[in-house]
């Protein structure tokens, strides 16, 4: 599956946002694939998506925990045993931070 931030509406400097949380979704393992990224037009990058956690995840940030929560009220504990905690999905500087900083 091919996914690029337009396709999610995300334009301009979201785009590079969006990009920086799909790095960080890839670097902490809650989606598998390769980020094939376009340097001119951050909104044409690709993601060569072959595995996701959630599709969810790869929604812009206030998307994301937005359905976080959701989530995590229809299956309590699922999202901790990923390593997503609710303080995670509290904000968007919250999630933004915690996909940044992946190893």
């Amino acid at each position: 599956m091919r996914v690029r931030p337009h396709q999610v509406r995300v334009r301009g400097e979201d785009a590079i946002q969006l990009l920086a949380c799909w790095r960080g979704l890839l670097a902490r393992g809650l989606v598998a694939g390769r980020l094939e990224e376009d340097p001119d037009l951050p909104a044409l990058s690709t993601l060569h998506l072959d595995e996701t956690a959630a599709i969810w995840l790869l929604a812009t940030p206030r998307q994301a925990i937005a359905w976080a929560a959701t989530y995590n009220r229809a299956y309590p504990g699922a999202l901790a045993a990923l390593g997503i905690t609710p303080e995670i999905y509290a904000d968007e500087h919250a999630w933004t931070t915690w996909l940044a900083t992946a190893a």
